[in-house]
């Protein structure tokens, strides 16, 4: 798959978009669902466009 040139954003940066979509969703996001959220937007963007979404590692 091609590189979207979107640049590596902060886990914050992802964080808050992920927060604010729950809010403008009307959803429920505990720090436990958030850490999993981000987790999982790492996987699918590393696995679709072979690079990370976050400069972060998870532990």
């Amino acid at each position: 798959m091609r590189n979207v040139g979107i640049k590596t954003q902060t886990n914050m940066a992802v964080a808050n978009f992920a927060i604010e979509l729950a809010i403008k969703q009307k959803q429920d996001l505990s720090y436990n669902k958030l850490c999993k959220v981000l987790f999982f937007l790492q996987g699918y963007y590393l696995d679709k466009h072979q690079q990370p979404l976050m400069d972060c590692v998870f532990n």
